[in-house]
C-alpha cells in the first residue's frame, strides 16, 4: 500500500512539475528569491533560516517499516529468539505525524517548535509451552498497538555564512519530555495492563539537547547539502532508565529540472546506543523489545525523493516533499527488528 501512494504521487508530481519551464533570465533575483527556493528532500527538517518576520508552518508524516529479526549484520530465526524470550515479532510498523513552526526573529536566526503524534502497531508471537522449543506458535497474529503524543522539539538555527553560493548554519535544540514511558497494553493482549515494550513507548521520559550543523552548496539548477546531527540525553526518566545518545549524518543532492519540480537523492548514516539502566516492571526476557541491550546500532539508508513548488497564486509558498527510503546496511545490538522501508512527506507554507 505505501508503495502504491508513492509510485501515484511521485507520478502526479512528475506530471505537474512538467507544466512549467525553468525561468529565464529576464526574471528579476527578487522575484525568484520570492519563490520557495529550498530544495533539500521531504526528511530534512532545518535546512534554511527564513527572512526577518517570516512564518513558516509545516506538517510531515513520517513512516518506519520493521521485520524479521537480526543480530549484528545476521538474521535470526524465531528458534533462536525462542532460546532466550517468550515471544517474538514478525513485523512493526510507526506511523508518525508532525507539526513544525518556524519564525525568522532576524535575517539570521530563526526560532523552530515542533509536536508530533505517533502511533506503532506490533505483531506478536508467542512460544507455545510444550512444543520442545521448535518455533510452534499458539498466537501468530497478535496485534499489539500504542498511540500519543510525542516530545515536544524547540531549536534555534543561526546562519553563519550565506555567500552567493555557500550557506553555513548552526542549530541547537532542545527535547522536553512532554511523551509518555508507561503505556500499557490492553486487557486482551500480550501485555495485559502492563507497561509496553520500549520501543512503542511515545517519549523519552529525559530532556535532551539536539545540536547540528549544516551546510548547503548551490549552483545553477543543482543543490547539494550536508548535515550532522546529535541528540544527548542529559538524565535517566522516572521509570529508571535512559534511551542511548544518536550521532546521524547526512548528505544529499537535488536537482531542479523545472521552475517547481525538482528530485533529490540522499544518503543517511545514524549510530545509536543501547538503553541505560532499565523499567523494573518490564520483565527483560519476555522478547526482545523488553531487554535494554538490544536496542541501538549502525544502519546507512538511501533515498530518493521529489519536491513540488507552488510558485503563484492564492497557495503560492508553499512546497509538497515526498521521500522514500530503503537501507543499505544495518549493524545491530543484540536481537531486534531490522528497518525494512521509510517514507517521508513533508507539507510546508511561508508567509
Amino acid at each position: 500500500m505505501i508503495r502504491s501512494i508513492f509510485g501515484a504521487m511521485v507520478v502526479w508530481l512528475s506530471f505537474t512539475g512538467l507544466g512549467q519551464t525553468l525561468p529565464d533570465t529576464a526574471q528579476s533575483c527578487e522575484d525568484m528569491c520570492s519563490c520557495a527556493t529550498d530544495l533539500a528532500p521531504a526528511g530534512i527538517m532545518m535546512s534554511t533560516v527564513h527572512a526577518k518576520n517570516q512564518w513558516m508552518l509545516s506538517y510531515r508524516y513520517m513512516y518506519m517499516g520493521m521485520g524479521a529479526m537480526q543480530s549484528g549484520t545476521e538474521a535470526v530465526s524465531n528458534e533462536t529468539v525462542y532460546n532466550q524470550y517468550l515471544m517474538t515479532s514478525n513485523k512493526m510498523q510507526m506511523h508518525m505525524h508532525m507539526l513544525m513552526g518556524m519564525y525568522g526573529l532576524s535575517s539570521k536566526l530563526t526560532l523552530m517548535a515542533m509536536l508530533h503524534y505517533q502511533a506503532s502497531a506490533m505483531h506478536m508471537q508467542m512460544f507455545a509451552a510444550g512444543s520442545h522449543n521448535h518455533g510452534t506458535q499458539t498466537n501468530p497474529s497478535d496485534l499489539q498497538g500504542a498511540r500519543g503524543l510525542g516530545d515536544l522539539k524547540l531549536s534555534a538555527m543561526y546562519e553563519v555564512l550565506n555567500l552567493k553560493q555557500h550557506r553555513l548554519y548552526v542549530a541547537l535544540g532542545v527535547g522536553l519530555p512532554t511523551g509518555s514511558t508507561n503505556i500499557k497494553g490492553a486487557e486482551n493482549s500480550m501485555y495485559p495492563n502492563k507497561i509496553l515494550p520500549y520501543n512503542m513507548q511515545t517519549g523519552s521520559g529525559s530532556v535532551e539537547i539536539q545540536p547540528s550543523l549544516g551546510y548547503v552548496y548551490t549552483i545553477n539548477d543543482w543543490n547539494f547539502g550536508t548535515q550532522i546531527l546529535a541528540n544527548i540525553r542529559t538524565g535517566y526518566n522516572k521509570e529508571g532508565y535512559k534511551l542511548g545518545n544518536e550521532l546521524a549524518a547526512t548528505t544529499w543532492a537535488a536537482y531542479q529540472w523545472a521552475y517547481n519540480f525538482s528530485s533529490s537523492v540522499r544518503l543517511g548514516y545514524a549510530t545509536l546506543g543501547a538503553i541505560q539502566g532499565a523499567n523494573s516492571t518490564v520483565y527483560t526476557w519476555s522478547e526482545p523489545a523488553t531487554n535494554p541491550q538490544n536496542y541501538g546500532g549502525t544502519q546507512v539508508q538511501a533515498y530518493l525523493g521529489s519536491n513540488y513548488f507552488i510558485r503563484a497564486g492564492l497557495l503560492k509558498n508553499q512546497k509538497i516533499g515526498l521521500e522514500y527510503g530503503l537501507p543499505l546496511y544495518q549493524n545491530l545490538n543484540g536481537i531486534q527488528m531490522r528497518a525494512k522501508s521509510a517514507l517521508n512527506v513533508s507539507w510546508s507554507m511561508a508567509f
